[in-house]
């Protein structure tokens, strides 16, 4: 084996092994959170899901301004000490990240509490009490540390720490919010949303501290000032852009609620946390994984547009069943994760995953902008994007009611995917590969073919996407068999695999 190509197994392997804890606990942790949402699915039906999207919503909002885009910026410095294995830099690095970090948590939550009555007001929410509104913000605070957390270990790569946070936290979130609405009802939905900033600040807490790779003494203020400076600048790009996405989000949240009511609110939240959270065991373990190791490499353009059709190839792989499936069984899984009464969820659903098979392939190319500190760059692709998304559901809103926002999902990564593809080749002179530019092209035709056939005939759609998700899967096995030099799987299964996808 030539050089190369032993280079590209061990960085298929990196990538394998990495997706497969983040993307395993993840899969397990969103599991757990679906729980948590098919109990307050029951408990308090559409009117309560979509209140408790439009609280996280707001506390989101408020979050990324709080946060000044300093976990982005923090995961940057410290992949970049931890590359250079300079346990002093990473110190420094860390005591910068977790100072301004407690300090923009801090005003953050009060922020909220002084300004309540303006941005409850432009949300559409009446009647929150003022000890939900602590709780909030309580939430504001414990997510913005809890970010910072997230980014150092992200940056030192404890991966598996990562995983325990999903896990962990999850489960340790589930049973207090599931608790508190039981007991309180529609009273515990402030807790409810602050079940999960809270329960990853205290675990993500304790694995730092076990982790703590510190080997600077404590920076006098003038060295924090600059690395202070270096965070700011940097990160109010990125916050811009994250506030940008969750801005939109609250826009369209608020029109629902304003036009159709909270019940239409509760079936977008519905469709949108589904396809959010299955996305999450790829999307994760991307975060998690390719963005420090691109960091530690983007100067070197011929290394990054491999990693980059790398991490596209097997994200496409992972993903493709899965949008599968969930484009033929949708209204099955609707139906169990929350309740029957939810039963309009599923379009909306059926149109995300149309949409997240372009998400899928434009999430690598984003990450590029962000290793490459592009922040303006990233900014205005995202600003567009959000843009269309909003435009697209206020235009069909009146025409095609809450079934807009799907339609303007796909839209959004219309013009998301296009954009983010051409500042990659600016940035690195990237272009795809044939095999993933072919895999985007049939899966976009395979998810919109399965979820036509499963809106006409349900039952026999169902079975067309649960054998073209087999045959995914298969080809996704013997593909990464290949790939990292492992034993290809069975076969039979391989011949499968070939007859249906006409390999």
């Amino acid at each position: 084996m030539t050089d190369t190509g032993r280079s590209d197994t061990d960085s298929y392997r990196t990538i394998l092994r990495s997706s497969s804890i983040i993307g395993g606990a993840s899969a397990l942790g969103i599991v757990i959170g679906l729980v948590k949402f098919k109990a307050a699915a029951l408990l308090l039906g559409p009117d309560g899901i979509g209140l408790i999207g439009l609280l996280a919503n707001i506390v989101a909002l408020l979050s990324v301004v709080a946060g000044l885009g300093i976990a982005t910026v923090g995961t940057q410095q410290v992949a970049g000490a931890a590359v250079l294995d300079d346990d002093r830099a990473v110190g420094e690095a860390r005591q910068a990240l977790f100072l301004a970090a407690a300090a923009l948590a801090l005003l953050g939550g009060v922020a909220l509490w002084l300004l309540r009555t303006p941005i409850f007001r432009m949300a559409g929410v009446s009647g929150i009490a003022d000890g939900d509104t602590a709780l909030l913000a309580l939430s504001i605070g414990g997510t913005v540390f809890a970010g910072a957390q997230t980014a150092y270990l992200n940056g030192i790569r404890r991966i598996g720490d990562l995983a325990i946070i999903n896990v962990v936290g999850g489960l340790v979130a589930t049973v207090v919010a599931i608790t508190a609405i039981a007991r309180l009802g529609e009273g515990g939905l402030a807790a409810f949303v602050l079940t999960g900033p809270a329960a990853t600040l205290i675990v993500g807490g304790a694995l730092v501290a076990l982790a703590d790779r510190s080997a600077a003494p404590p920076l006098r203020l003038p060295q924090l000032a600059r690395q202070w400076r270096a965070l700011a600048s940097l990160g109010a790009p990125f916050m811009l852009a994250s506030l940008v996405g969750v801005g939109g989000q609250l826009f369209v949240r608020g029109l629902l609620q304003r036009e159709n009511g909270a019940a239409d609110l509760g079936f977008f939240q519905a469709a949108w946390t589904i396809s959010m959270n299955y996305m999450g065991v790829v999307l994760t373990a991307m975060g998690a994984d390719y963005y420090p190791r691109l960091t530690g490499i983007i100067r070197d353009r011929t290394a990054a547009r491999r990693l980059v059709n790398q991490q596209t190839e097997v994200a496409l792989l992972f993903a493709g069943p899965i949008l599968v499936l969930m484009a033929a069984l949708a209204p099955l899984v609707v139906h169990i994760l929350y309740a029957a009464s939810f039963a309009p969820a599923a379009t909306i659903l059926r149109w995300q995953t149309m949409g997240d098979v372009l998400k899928i392939a434009s999430w690598p190319l984003g990450f590029v902008l962000l290793a490459s500190g592009r922040g303006v760059r990233y900014l205005l692709i995202e600003a567009a994007a959000m843009v269309c998304f909003c435009a697209v559901t206020f235009a069909l809103l009146p025409r095609i009611g809450v079934n807009a926002t799907g339609v303007a999902f796909v839209a959004l990564y219309v013009v998301y995917l296009p954009l983010a593809w051409w500042q990659a080749r600016s940035c690195i002179d990237f272009r795809w590969t044939g095999t993933n530019a072919a895999t985007v092209l049939v899966l976009v035709a395979l998810v919109g073919l399965v979820a036509t056939a499963g809106s006409l005939m349900p039952v026999a759609g169902g079975l067309i996407g649960i054998v073209v998700a087999l045959a995914l899967g298969v080809r996704a096995a013997r593909v990464l068999a290949s790939a990292t030099g492992m034993e290809a799987p069975h076969p039979a299964l391989a011949h499968l695999s070939r007859l249906v996808l006409r390999r």
